[in-house]
């Protein structure tokens, strides 16, 4: 009853309070938008402390750089100006007010999880990745944040139902909308022509701490694909495709910047299979110089760098962006080229097919295939990989017999017998791209459950401790999944070649650069691995992650694709020249008139992707008490049975059986269908479906 009544208190001095707002906002036109600007400058300040997590890095940043704050001040009062366009004035100032701190809020909670700052593009996701959630989050964290929302939400609903009209002044609105538009473009072309905001972030965390929020995030929303180069045009594409080699003016280059071999494989060695494998915030022992293991995390990575091919691979992000590692490598093309903070899984790549690696080794005859024991719809894959020209992705909703760690990500060591699936499933040369995800954040701050393996020494603390110490027992199970590949291809007995690379270093909060054996955060190492050379240099070339694809066709002898071509002319020294031209061909291919394939803007067309590598169907249906019995093949946890139409309660009593544990009815027919699940409980694919009369 008190509670009822203090509820009722609240409501009418709220009500009250827009009473007034309101009806002072008619003698006073200008007051209103005053408040706002006054409401900014409290606000802006407030998300800059949370996205620094410090109040005096705020205040230093507002002190040191009043130019810059207050022009993220004018762009979170734009925000504003807009409600003066409503007559429920103040339930939106309130909405407006809440989306800027929660937006801080987010900031500050990513960032006790990953390196990347809360940005425009991890809206556009947030379905994408929601099955994420409760990997960094705990339950009843999450039900406290969707909690807190919809309060917030039902309290300015009453608001806009409820509370009271005030008068619209549109000369008032229409100035102060148009004057602020004015000021902030005005404010934007001179810093940018003065260099004090740049045209591109190089680093998306510094330019946050740089730039401000809101800034950053607005560019964010509006920065988008690849701009269109001033000199494009189909002569220059033409240009490119036709041009020699550039003269380098280096006459002694670097051993890591040597050109790739046109040819290394016998051409009397039938093709090879070619697997990648993507390693999830994977990182050798070697490259952490304040930790001593008890044992190396990594032994079978290590060996391979004492007898096979080898480098450092600069990728575009760290400690999170996975799937931008994994478009330059599949594409050739270079992320930067794309908006602020940009992921063309999910934008670009839903629509458009893009030359890729996929498609370049299917044009001399292979099969492609993508593994990955996770979700398939986490960045779209199940869409994006038709455009890259997989044949078959094969998600963790399609594996059998998954295994997880403590902190709730799939166990990597499935993934051989998959790879090994997709190397059976033809009878020509495969590509398999398998990804993994065992060595994910977050990591645990204090002795998780089960047993790790591996100790070490030279942790700061006990929670650095066990977070290490944990994030090395993930690395020592990944690692074993390479050797038992290799050990699986070397039975096997066909050429087969295997890329194995880390997409980003781990996203842990005490990794600095400084931490590093190459001290810069944005390396990581990749190794090539073949069994069909007889003397192999345990050559170290450092490269691009754009770059990787294109010198590994330059082994396997091949040159076809655009971007092998421009790659494997330019060698792996990126010059002025190399950058410009690949910019201008991957417009021309994403966005352009694709003068690079005459015109033609079905070059590439997306392929019929199936979802799995085991066929999932019925073999026979029986009737067992009351309760049908389903012979099945390839069915797994998340396979969902329904009988005409509707979904039945049914459990797998085998690999290979499911039994429907409601009751059926002797002499019916019943069409009955399989369908795969991801976990939030979207159809990924429906797998089969036909008639069966019970008898």
């Amino acid at each position: 009853m008190k509670f009822t009544e203090k509820m009722k208190g609240l409501w009418s001095s709220l009500r009250d309070f827009n009473t007034r707002f309101c009806e002072k906002t008619k003698k006073f036109a200008y007051r209103v938008p005053v408040c706002h600007f006054l409401l900014s400058i409290i606000l802006t300040f407030i998300v800059e402390c949370l996205v620094r997590d410090s109040v005096g890095k705020a205040a230093r940043f507002m002190f040191t750089k009043p130019h810059l704050f207050l022009f993220n001040v004018l762009i979170m009062f734009i925000t504003y100006t807009f409600t003066l366009l409503l007559k429920k004035r103040l339930p939106a100032t309130i909405l407006v007010s809440l989306m800027w701190l929660l937006f801080g809020i987010t900031d500050y909670i990513e960032g006790q999880f990953r390196v990347t700052p809360f940005n425009a593009m991890d809206l556009a996701l947030i379905f994408s990745v929601k099955s994420i959630f409760l990997k960094y989050l705990s339950l009843k964290e999450l039900i406290l944040i969707i909690t807190a929302i919809v309060l917030a939400l039902i309290l300015i609903v009453l608001l806009f139902i409820k509370g009271k009209k005030a008068v619209v002044d549109f000369k008032v609105a229409a100035i102060t909308i148009a004057t602020t538009i004015a000021l902030i473009f005005v404010s934007s072309v001179t810093f940018t022509g003065m260099g004090i905001l740049p045209e591109k972030f190089e680093s998306l965390g510094t330019a946050y701490s740089n730039y401000g929020f809101s800034y950053c995030f607005t560019v964010g929303i509006f920065d988008r694909g690849i701009k269109k180069p001033k000199d494009y045009s189909k002569d220059k594409i033409d240009q490119i495709k036709d041009t020699d080699p550039p003269e380098t003016t280096d006459q002694n280059p670097p051993e890591d910047t040597q050109t790739p071999p046109e040819q290394v494989v016998d051409p009397q060695i039938s093709k090879p299979n070619v697997i990648f494998l993507q390693l999830e915030s994977f990182l050798d022992s070697s490259e952490f110089v304040n930790l001593q293991f008890t044992e190396n995390p990594t032994p079978n990575f290590s060996a391979l760098k004492e007898k096979y091919p080898h480098g450092h691979l600069y990728v575009p992000s760290v400690g999170t962006g996975t799937v931008n590692t994994e478009f330059e490598i599949l594409t050739g093309i270079n992320i930067k080229l794309f908006g602020t903070a940009e992921y063309p899984y999910q934008t670009i790549l839903r629509s458009t097919t893009c030359e890729s690696l996929a498609f370049n080794l299917k044009e001399n005859g292979y099969s492609a295939h993508a593994v990955h024991n996770y979700n398939g719809t986490f960045y779209n894959r199940n869409e994006v990989f038709s455009n890259l020209g997989f044949d078959s992705f094969t998600s963790g909703e399609y594996m059998q017999n998954l295994e997880y760690t403590p902190r709730g990500w799939e166990k990597d060591a499935i993934l051989a017998d998959y790879i090994m699936k997709c190397l059976d499933s033809t009878e020509n040369e495969d590509f398999v791209y398998g990804i993994t995800v065992q060595a994910h954040g977050r990591y645990p701050t204090k002795k998780p459950k089960g047993e790790l393996v591996i100790d070490l020494t030279g942790a700061e603390s006990q929670e650095e401790y066990w977070t290490y110490r944990y994030y090395a027992d993930q690395l020592r199970q990944t690692d074993a999944l390479i050797g038992d590949l290799i050990a699986r291809i070397e039975e096997r007995g066909e050429p087969t070649m295997i890329v194995m690379f880390g997409d980003h270093i781990p996203n842990i909060e005490y990794l600095a650069a400084s931490d590093l054996a190459t001290g810069d955060t944005y390396q990581t190492e990749y190794v090539i691995w073949d069994n069909f050379r007889e003397e192999v240099e345990p050559q170290t070339v450092d490269l691009q992650a754009f770059q990787l694809s294109a010198n590994v066709m330059s082994i396997l002898g091949y040159k076809n694709g655009l971007f092998t071509s421009l790659h494997q002319r330019f060698g792996n020294t990126v010059t002025e020249e190399y950058e410009k031209e690949l910019g201008l061909l991957a417009y021309d291919v994403l966005y352009g008139d694709r003068y690079a394939y005459e015109g033609n803007k079905d070059r590439y067309t997306p392929t019929e992707l199936n979802m799995g590598i085991d066929p999932i169907e019925i073999i026979d249906v029986d009737y067992l008490e009351g309760r049908l019995v389903l012979s099945c093949t390839g069915i797994t946890p998340m396979t969902e049975v329904r009988i005409n139409g509707r979904t039945m309660e049914s459990k797998i009593i085998s690999d290979n059986t499911l039994l429907i544990t409601e009751e059926m009815t002797v002499g019916e027919t019943y069409t009955i269908g399989l369908y795969q699940i991801e976990e939030s409980g979207d159809v990924l694919s429906r797998e089969f479906e036909e008639a069966f009369t019970i008898e």
